[in-house]
């Protein structure tokens, strides 16, 4: 089994299938065979098979990856989204929110190297996509202001934000302050006023920002890569 044949797989739409084939490889030659496989894989079927895992169990690929393809397979990552409208609410936008955390987090943390992490936090749209990760979630902002690394969450932001912390404190304290400032403090009162405050808030406009530079990098380079992408109606079946 070789390069040839994952692709294959991936091609027919099967990346479990393909998973299972890696899986294979790892069992049958050893970690050295896998790696080289790894390392001819192009940055859409690194994002394929990123997809296809998750926190319990991650990719096979997420040990062997280099930093460059975990990076160029996140710049592929929203290449369905399209453009994210003004009007689309909280709730769209934290479910998008969600997908990107589902494929980032497995691979930040399972890498004890922690490379990946301190290259999202040298890059500007990864870092903001740091930042996003807790925004709205539940009881974030009370995490985050009595901070305790041992009830951090396996698999969540708050694993990763702890990393950080035992990382780089300064990084730690400077994302948390950022996530503080885009916290929202309008009153129930506020809200039944004005029925589009949920749209105009720091933290949802932040957060829909993020997601549209994502979708807007996935949209280059698959114009890029293959010419005229669509990307009209994208959320119809969201």
């Amino acid at each position: 089994m070789n390069i040839l044949t994952i692709r294959e797989t991936l091609k027919a739409g099967s990346p479990h299938n393909a998973e299972r084939q890696l899986a294979r490889i790892a069992h049958d030659h050893g970690d050295e065979a896998l790696a080289l496989l790894v390392a001819d894989l192009t940055p859409g079927e690194v994002a394929s098979f990123l997809e296809e895992g998750d926190y319990s169990k991650p990719s096979e690929v997420t040990q062997f990856l280099t930093v460059e393809q975990f990076m160029e397979a996140l710049g592929r990552f929203g290449a369905k989204w399209g453009k994210i409208s003004k009007k689309d609410g909280r709730e769209l936008l934290l479910r998008l929110k969600e997908d990107v955390a589902t494929f980032i987090l497995p691979t930040l943390l399972h890498r004890e190297d922690h490379l990946f992490i301190e290259a999202m936090l040298e890059d500007t749209l990864g870092e903001d996509i740091i930042v996003a990760l807790p925004l709205y979630e539940t009881g974030y902002l009370e995490f985050l202001r009595e901070f305790d690394a041992g009830m951090a969450q396996k698999g969540t932001w708050q694993e990763l934000y702890a990393v950080i912390q035992e990382m780089d404190p300064k990084t730690f304290k400077a994302l948390r302050q950022h996530v503080y400032e885009l916290s929202d403090h309008q009153s129930d009162e506020d809200e039944e006023q004005d029925e589009d405050v949920d749209l105009k808030t720091e933290g949802v406009k932040f957060l829909r920002r993020t997601l549209q530079r994502l979708s807007d990098q996935a949209a280059k380079h698959a114009e890029a890569g293959s010419g005229v992408e669509e990307t009209e109606d994208v959320f119809r079946g969201i």
